[in-house]
């Protein structure tokens, strides 16, 4: 996870298996390790953020939901819920993923930390993911499809089949499917193709950019499989800024 603030970026990495929020300047002074932590969003000025925990029986998870500022300070705990997934801000409200007796339910709270309020739930054996909040709606994917939730009427509606959500910007929603990498327009449903093949594994969009992780093929040097592309949101620039061997 990447998010761009001023001068500033604040990321997630991975050390010795744990998860923390760091926190560095665009011109790579004054690093600095904010907390532990995994999942995290910028709302008015905070972090929130999710931690991990380590049980025998389950391996790491992830754990509640937290808020810092934008330094690391005044961490404060919203919920020690240990059956959240996910979770976006939006609106002044929070939105989570809760998994509960094999069923995953999108859920609701203020920010601080309640009531809790059932805006939906998935099948069972599905997996709810990716949230984001656009327009007045809240959207997801759950068992292979797009859909999105009015958090008003609580009216729960189709966007796409076939498809997985990996983002929205400004008047598009990014998704991907058997052939590729595509955005559709909120305002009149024409899609357009970012990048083909089956072959992107993650997608990041933040600003005017996307990174896009995925398939890289050098008939030079096998030991270069996958990419980390660059582009706008259009798809305008792209370039490959990083090359690595991921098994």
């Amino acid at each position: 996870l990447l998010y761009n603030s001023d001068d500033f970026l604040v990321f997630v990495s991975t050390l010795y298996i744990e998860s923390y929020i760091f926190k560095i300047r665009t011109n790579g002074e004054d690093f600095q390790m904010l907390a532990d932590g995994i999942d995290f969003t910028i709302y008015d000025g905070n972090i929130y953020y999710m931690k991990q925990e380590f049980s025998e029986d389950q391996g790491y998870f992830k754990s509640g939901i937290y808020k810092m500022s934008l330094d690391g300070e005044d961490e404060e705990c919203i919920t020690d819920s240990k059956t959240i997934e996910e979770f976006t801000v939006y609106k002044s409200r929070i939105y989570y993923v809760n998994y509960v007796n094999d069923i995953y339910y999108l859920e609701s709270m203020d920010m601080a930390g309640g009531p809790e309020e059932i805006i939906c739930s998935g099948d069972v054996d599905s997996w709810m993911n990716c949230l984001q909040g656009d327009s007045n709606y809240i959207y997801f994917n759950d068992d292979g499809n797009i859909y999105k939730v009015d958090i008003t009427s609580g009216e729960k509606s189709t966007v796409l089949e076939g498809a997985d959500m990996q983002g929205i910007s400004p008047g598009y929603i990014y998704y991907t499917d058997d052939s590729g990498l595509y955005r559709m327009s909120f305002s009149d449903g024409s899609e357009e193709c970012i990048m083909s093949g089956n072959s992107m594994w993650y997608i990041r969009i933040n600003g005017d950019y996307m990174i896009i992780t995925g398939n890289y093929f050098n008939e030079k040097n096998y030991d270069e499989n996958t990419a980390k592309y660059l582009c706008r949101l259009n798809r305008d620039g792209m370039t490959v800024i990083k090359k690595y061997f991921c098994q």
